[in-house]
Order: C-alpha cells, then sequence, then structure tokens
C-alpha cells in the first residue's frame, strides 16, 4: 500500500486518487481479515512505457524501483488455511500435560494471534477486537525507528506481551554472537563442527580451529520475555533458533516442529525435532522424528508413549530391584545363621527368569494411558530411581526377609512335613540310626534310651529342624568309652551284641550305608540330610520358602504397576491384558513346579497341601497390604535428598515446550 498513489472505484471502475481516508479503510479490512485468520494478499499494478521497462532494475533519486512507485490498487484477497483436524483438543491435552505450546510464524501479528487463539494456545480468552498490551506487542514498527526502539524494548520488557514479532524478540535479547569468537553470529566465521575443523585444519595445515558456540547477548531480558511468550509473528529462521537456544539454556526439554529448509537449524538444535512427512529433504534430516500424517495431534501420543515407555522402565526397575535386594540379604544371613541355603541353585534360575524376561514381558509391555498427561514432564535432573521407589524397594525388602527368615527358622513348629514324604521316611531313619541308643537290660525288660539329636529330638516329624546346629558324630556307650558311630554299628553287627541294638528298627546294616561316604570316613546327620536332597528332593519346609518367595515377587510385581503412590494397585489391570496373562502364567508354572518339580527343583514329593498353599498365600498376599502402608510414609522427601543432586531451576513453568509453525 505503501507503493501506490490510485485505485480502481469498484463503482464507478475509474482510477482515482487513494487517499488517506481510503488507505485507512483498506488498514481496518486488512486487520478484520487477519482476526478471521486470513492471510491478506495486496493485489496492484502499473503500466509503463518502454522506458521504464528498460530501466526496470534502476532505483530512481529516492531509491525506488519502477515498479515500487505510482501502483494502481485493485483489491485485497483474504486466504485462510483451515486448521487441521484435532488440533484444539491436541493443544489443551499438550497444556494439561505440563507442555507449553509456541507458535512461531511468519504470519502478521494479529493474524497469528487469532490462529493461536482458535488453537486453545492463550491460557486465557483474549478479545480480538480489544486486544490489550498483555496480549499483543503494540507498534511492532516501533522497533525499527532508532528514536523510539530503546523505549520500545522497555515497554516490552515491563510488559511481557503473549504475541511478539520476531524482530522485536531479537532485538530486545541483543542477538546472537559467538562465545568463541566474540563477533555477532552473521559474523562469525568459526567452524559450525568438528567435522569442519578438522577439514579446515587440515586444508589450511595448521592446528584445528575451536567450533563456533552460540550464545544470547542478554539472557536477562530474554528470561523475562520468554515468560510469557507463547506467538512469534513475522519470524525469521534466526529468530525460531534463537528462540530454541534459550529455552535450551533455562534447562527446558525443547521440542521443534517444522517443514522447510529454514527450519534445520532449529530442529537440530532441539531435544527433539519432529519434521513433517511432506516436508523438505533438509528438514527430514535434520529433525528426529517425521510426523508421517503430518498432524500436531501425532506429538500428542508421542508424548503419551514417551512418558509410557519411561514409566513402565521404572515399574521394572523397582520390580526387579527389590527382588535382587531380598534374595541376596536373605541368603547371605541364611548362611550365617544355618547349614542350608533357602533357594537352591535350580530355584534361583527361575527367579532369575521371573525378575529378568518375564518380569519385562509384564511391566515393561503396559500400554499407555491418558493420565500420564495429567502430569507435569520430569525434571531432567531427577534420578531414573527417585526417592517414592526407593521407598517401597527398601520396605518391601525389608518385609520379605522377615517373612522368609521367620519361616527358615521357625517353619518347621507349625508346618509338618508330609507324612507320605520320602522325608518323613528318612527322618525315621535318621532317628532310628543316628538319634536313639537302646539298652536292654539282662532280664529283658529295663530299657535306656540314649538321644543324641538336639534337644532329644524323637519326633521324626520334628528331626530336621535345627539345621543351624551342629549334628553329633560320635555315640557314648553306657560305660563311658566313645566309639565311631560306624565302628559302632559294625561292632553292633558283626559281634552279635544283641544287648547293644543300636538301629533296633532297623537291624541291616545297608539301610544305614547309604547315610555315609564309606566305612573310614562317616558322616553326620546334616550330610545324611543333604545326601537325601539329591537323590530324592526337598523338605516341605524349604519348598515352602520357595513357593512364598516366587509368590510374593508375583504379588510384589503387582505392586509395582503403580509407582506414583495411588491407592488402588488394580487400577487399569484389565486393560494390562499382557500383563495379566504373563502374571498367570508365572502363577501356574511356580504351582506345577512346587508339586511335580521334586528331584529337580529340590521341592518335597508330592507338593504342599492345600493348609500348607493357604499359608504360602497368606504370608505372601502381605505385601499388597503393606504397600497400602508405605505409601503413607513420607520418607521419598527424605530419600530425594541422597539419591540426586541439587535440581537445576528453570524461569519457565512447565519444564518441557513445543515450538509449531502453523502454516
Amino acid at each position: 500500500m505503501v507503493y501506490s498513489n490510485r485505485y480502481i472505484n469498484k463503482n464507478t471502475g475509474n482510477i482515482e486518487d487513494l487517499t488517506e481516508e481510503i488507505k485507512n479503510f483498506l488498514n481496518n479490512e486488512i486487520i478484520e481479515m487477519n482476526k478471521k485468520m486470513m492471510r491478506t494478499l495486496y493485489l496492484c499494478y502499473k503500466d509503463i512505457d518502454e522506458r521504464e521497462y528498460n530501466s526496470i532494475n534502476e532505483p530512481d533519486q529516492d531509491g525506488l524501483l519502477p515498479d515500487q512507485k505510482n501502483l494502481i490498487f485493485i483489491g485485497i484477497f483474504g486466504l485462510q488455511d483451515s486448521l487441521r483436524p484435532g488440533v484444539q483438543n491436541s493443544v489443551v491435552r499438550c497444556h494439561s500435560a505440563g507442555v507449553r505450546v509456541i507458535m512461531v510464524t511468519g504470519d502478521n501479528i494479529i493474524t497469528a494471534t487469532a490462529i493461536a487463539k482458535d488453537c486453545n494456545i492463550f491460557p486465557e480468552k483474549i478479545d480480538l477486537d480489544n486486544l490489550r498490551e498483555k496480549d499483543v506487542e503494540k507498534n511492532p514498527s516501533e522497533i525499527n525507528d532508532p528514536n523510539k526502539k530503546d523505549e520500545h524494548i522497555e515497554q516490552l520488557l515491563n510488559v511481557r506481551p503473549y504475541a511478539m514479532t520476531g524482530n522485536s524478540f531479537y532485538s530486545a535479547i541483543g542477538g546472537l554472537f559467538c562465545q568463541t569468537c566474540g563477533n555477532d553470529t552473521n559474523l562469525c566465521k568459526c567452524p559450525k563442527s568438528e567435522a569442519e575443523a578438522e577439514e579446515i585444519a587440515k586444508k589450511e595445515k595448521t592446528s584445528k580451529k575451536p567450533i563456533k558456540k552460540d550464545a544470547i547477548r542478554n539472557m536477562e531480558n530474554f528470561i523475562k520475555i520468554s515468560t510469557n511468550l507463547l506467538v512469534m509473528a513475522r519470524s525469521q529462521p534466526i529468530h525460531k533458533y534463537t528462540l530454541v537456544l534459550g529455552l535450551k539454556e533455562l534447562g527446558n526439554v525443547v521440542a521443534v516442529t517444522g517443514d522447510g529448509t529454514n527450519d534445520a537449524p532449529a530442529l537440530s538444535k532441539s531435544d527433539v525435532g519432529f519434521s513433517m512427512n511432506d516436508g523438505t529433504d533438509i528438514a527430514k534430516e535434520a529433525s528426529d522424528i517425521i510426523l508421517m500424517d503430518n498432524n500436531f495431534s501425532s506429538i500428542v501420543i508421542a508424548i503419551i508413549y514417551g512418558r509410557s515407555i519411561y514409566e513402565n522402565i521404572r515399574k521394572f526397575l523397582q520390580f526387579q530391584l527389590t527382588v535382587n535386594f531380598g534374595a541376596c540379604i536373605l541368603v547371605f544371613l541364611c548362611s550365617c545363621i544355618g547349614n542350608e541355603t533357602p533357594l537352591a541353585s535350580i530355584q534361583m534360575l527361575w527367579v532369575n527368569l521371573i525378575m529378568d524376561s518375564l518380569g519385562s514381558l509384564a511391566l515393561a509391555t503396559e500400554p499407555p494411558y491418558d493420565e500420564l498427561l495429567q502430569r507435569k514432564p520430569t525434571n531432567k535432573t531427577e534420578s531414573i530411581i527417585n526417592g517414592k521407589m526407593w521407598k517401597h524397594i527398601l520396605f518391601q525388602s525389608i518385609l520379605e526377609i522377615i517373612i522368609l527368615l521367620i519361616l527358615y527358622l521357625y517353619a518347621p513348629l507349625f508346618i509338618n512335613e508330609s507324612e507320605n514324604s520320602d522325608l518323613h521316611i528318612l527322618a525315621k531313619s535318621i532317628l532310628n540310626c543316628f538319634g536313639v541308643l537302646e539298652t536292654v537290660g539282662n532280664d529283658g525288660n529295663n530299657k535306656t534310651a540314649v538321644h543324641f539329636l538336639p534337644g532329644n529330638v524323637t519326633d521324626p516329624l520334628r528331626i530336621l529342624y535345627g539345621n543351624e546346629e551342629k549334628w553329633y558324630k560320635e555315640i557314648v556307650w553306657l560305660d563311658g568309652s566313645q566309639l565311631n558311630c560306624i565302628d559302632n554299628l559294625e561292632n553292633a553287627h558283626s559281634k552279635n551284641l544283641t544287648n547293644y541294638t543300636y538301629c533296633s528298627n532297623m537291624p541291616n546294616l545297608a539301610e544305614c550305608q547309604s547315610f555315609f561316604i564309606d566305612w573310614n570316613n562317616p558322616k553326620n546327620l546334616q550330610d545324611a540330610y543333604n545326601n537325601y536332597l539329591s537323590n530324592y528332593g526337598g523338605s516341605t519346609h524349604m519348598t515352602l520358602i520357595f513357593d512364598v518367595f516366587v509368590i510374593y515377587t508375583l504379588f510384589n510385581q503387582i505392586n509395582c504397576r503403580v509407582i506414583d503412590d495411588s491407592l488402588n494397585t488394580f487400577k487399569r489391570i484389565t486393560r494390562a491384558k499382557l500383563f495379566c496373562i504373563v502374571t498367570l502364567a508365572e502363577l501356574t508354572i511356580q504351582i506345577l513346579i512346587s508339586q511335580i518339580g521334586r528331584i529337580v527343583f529340590h521341592c518335597v514329593n508330592g507338593g504342599l497341601n492345600g493348609i500348607q498353599w493357604l499359608i504360602c498365600i497368606g504370608f505372601s498376599i502381605s505385601t499388597i497390604l503393606f504397600n497400602l502402608i508405605v505409601k503413607f510414609i513420607p520418607l521419598d522427601r527424605f530419600i530425594n535428598r541422597f539419591t540426586r543432586g541439587e535440581e537445576q531451576k528453570s524461569s519457565m513453568e512447565p519444564t518441557s515446550s513445543i515450538m509449531e509453525m502453523f502454516k
């Protein structure tokens, strides 16, 4: 309009002078079109003669070309690109997820503001007919006036509008400069990458020069302006790149979208670059993710999946560390206080399979859910294992160790070995062969029993209790002389000493011989017990411990699905179909191992009975009840002080940003 001085009157068709009144009318019409999200196209023409045509590229004394003066205005066209489906809802979901959306565009500031309003980018409703200073930068052309520039920048820093032009933004922050050479970024000749530096050094046969490192001259002004910035209009590639650089300097995680070649610097500088499928090859090369459907809504889906993957990794880590801590400490303590490990090697292999392959399959494949967008982004300095996770890992491990230690030490007091099991027969054999020496008086009636087991145990069902005790290797004759157990057996049978019947109910020496290596190297009762385990399977006692450990782990696997201290541990469990299938498969396999595993898995012959399974489940399910109690313990804040350093603070909330160029 600056180059026009006449127009065609639509009523008469005559060419008339373009007065100030008409110009004001046209400007108002342009603004109204801008408010309707229209990009305006100003159409004019000029008839030129041969002389002007020949000098078309020669400016006059005012510096204007022939096609820049005395133009005849024809009309104004308004072009509107409709928003892609779902954009408004996606922006709202971004806000609820703690993601700040900043629109960077080349449109007029009024057009950009109208589009941003329609996209729900603004945090509050604005009136396009009555825009406040807080909403939109006033008189952006003043930034080009040397006499008004400083005053205009001061006003921007005080008001901090939601929308401003790229030129005003860049001028207010002092632009970019290279920290390596100190020059403005457009005057810097430093190599832009290590590869370029090596190539220059090789070509010039000099040492490698330091690479270019851009920085904002006035970071304080950037912090002030970027606090409320939501729309940057009339922007150039350098403006978008500067905004990305500054936001990253403040500790934000920045994602950028773009489809043009000019967007490549900002795409490559961002933490995550999104390019459109129909964008240029350069933009695709500079980006990290290509949106195949060219839709902003796909970014929201990417956010959900990214958070879901991160949360699933945390779930698996909490589950695995709990099992690892519990297993390691349990085996260590039991090795210190007893003679038998609570978990055999083959059992530990099965536990590792649950922790690694099956555990990851169950927890790491849980599908994403919309509630993930209701929480703020995770701080970049936060440890992947946060205080809440450590709290549950420690408390659940302690409870597991306490339960299993109680079972290891005291289970035989209320868990009897099955009378049909081979171990019950073994107990009788050990009692007869090692435990009691019967002496018969001369009259054949007076009998004396001398017990050599700890606590004078005579009940076969309790015979294996007390693994922490040292079993006796020797017996004492009634006359006080000591003989080796084998010598005693050999003498008793070879000399036919009927008054010293050692194996009273098992006169055949071969039945006791299986408890010894050979006649010259006798074993004690613990060796006899270990000999049974290698040939016949495990005890009910140790099978119960194995089952409690595994089933406790499976119940805790359910706990680990929810790591945010929500009270409902079972929420969304019906949607996690693979989790349910894997967990049920683990439980089924564990029952089969316990019932028919016997020699291979060192389980009791015939498995546990119904009452024993109820005891096992009762101890195991305590982890779910205990999990609810732990959620009310505010220990996570205390743990956070030791598990992570001081957080990097940002002046912007939230800590994630997405810049979208709507075209």
